[in-house]
């Protein structure tokens, strides 16, 4: 409980100190990924959003622009050296993850939101983190933003 406390209340500080489980590596790449968004001037309306057809990391508005958020987090040993196109995070969004998105989006809005992915590299030892958005197209008919 004290450990979910510390991540909630201060992940960066839980990256640099803590060697997170699988579970808590999602957790706090999802808080990093928000706080990353709401610098880009991105409003974030929910975060972990359950619907029927499945979940939706963090649901974010700016302007009249709706878009469900898929976060992938991995740890890196420096973000000093480009990421291995290969093992980037974003490869484990599959075609039938964005379908399953794409299904609990739509139970959402009425218009398809624009379905996008966050890429959340956090350093060994350091706890320094980088985010990378990619923005997704609405009209899109699979995933368009992980190729290298």
């Amino acid at each position: 409980m004290a450990r979910r406390a510390w991540l909630r209340l201060f992940p960066a500080h839980f990256a640099r100190r803590a060697e997170p489980s699988p579970r808590e590596l999602g957790l706090l790449g999802e808080r990093l990924a928000a706080r990353h968004l709401r610098r880009a001037g991105w409003r974030v309306l929910a975060r972990r959003l359950r619907t029927a057809r499945g979940e939706v990391d963090i649901l974010a508005s700016r302007g009249a622009q709706l878009a469900c958020v898929e976060v992938k987090t991995a740890r890196v040993r420096s973000l000093e050296a480009p990421p291995d196109p290969r093992t980037r995070p974003g490869r484990r969004y599959d075609r039938a993850r964005w379908r399953r998105q794409r299904a609990a989006a739509r139970l959402l809005h009425a218009e398809p939101p624009r379905l996008d992915l966050v890429e959340v590299w956090i350093e060994r030892g350091s706890g320094r983190w980088r985010a990378v958005h990619h923005k997704g197209s609405p009209d899109a008919r699979g995933p368009t933003f992980f190729q290298p």
